[in-house]
């Protein structure tokens, strides 16, 4: 009897304590929509806390059509009002969660005369991580390809292996060589993405991006593409991406190639 309470008060401090008091969620079984004809690509477990910062995105992809919506909810999971609503067979939803702080929101899927629903509670501090029913969320590891070449699109990935899900955010990108010293950054035009030279100067301030936080879910990637810098020769490099200001830059050896 004991064990069975202490194993109910764990997994209750497992549930973002905004969210408790909401009815149970009713989150999609992609799998199961997926065999019937309905891809989605849903960012949330049951239930999670976000700051406004964040955004949740979703990409839909269906032989029918299907609606999505973001609604704010009472205590009770009651609907007050809708802030959104989409019907669509294929495309990208996005839901900023600026504005919303303080309030219970209601993130549903409408497939045929099925809902399905993840809560969302948006916090009033700024605190940077989230978390979700199973406890906090887990830093994205960040994946690259091989074998670059001067002037190439590749694709920069946030994998997230966690049970949550989590934020992941690709800011300014600077390319580093190595010295007797350590890694000494390259002057690159950030603008136009080549190396600065003599012959051809540019300007090497940091282009600043807005660093909003896209929701990945439970075992998804987050992809962006960049540029390698034209006039950049083969050799190895560090390869760092500015993230969440919180987290220390994401950084990675990578060999460019003739």
């Amino acid at each position: 009897m004991v064990r069975t309470i202490v194993l109910a008060l764990a997994a209750l401090l497992l549930v973002p304590a905004a969210a408790a008091a909401l009815p149970p969620a009713n989150p999609p079984d992609v799998a199961k929509l997926k065999a019937k004809g309905v891809q989605v690509d849903w960012p949330l477990t049951a239930s999670v806390e976000l700051t406004a910062y964040h955004v949740v995105a979703l990409e839909v992809r269906s032989r029918t059509p299907v609606t999505v919506s973001l609604v704010v909810v009472g205590r009770n999971g009651r609907p007050l009002r809708s802030l959104a609503r989409k019907t669509l067979r294929h495309g990208r939803v996005d839901h900023y969660m600026a504005g919303h702080q303080g309030r219970r929101l209601a993130l549903r899927l409408d497939v045929g005369k099925q809902r399905y629903w993840s809560w969302i509670v948006v916090r009033r501090d700024t605190r940077p991580t989230l978390s979700c029913e199973h406890g906090p969320e887990t830093a994205p590891t960040l994946q690259l390809g091989k074998g670059l070449r001067s002037g190439q699109r590749f694709t920069v990935g946030l994998r997230n292996a966690g049970r949550c899900p989590a934020g992941g955010t690709l800011g300014d990108t600077r390319w580093l060589r190595p010295t007797a010293a350590g890694w000494e950054p390259i002057p690159v035009d950030c603008a136009y993405d080549y190396v600065i030279t003599p012959e051809r100067p540019g300007s090497n301030a940091i282009c600043d991006r807005v660093l909003l936080t896209e929701v990945i879910g439970p075992g998804r990637t987050f992809t962006e593409t960049r540029t390698v810098p034209t006039g950049l020769p083969p050799g190895r490099y560090l390869l760092r991406i500015d993230s969440r200001p919180e987290l220390p830059p994401l950084q990675a050896e990578v060999d460019v190639v003739a």
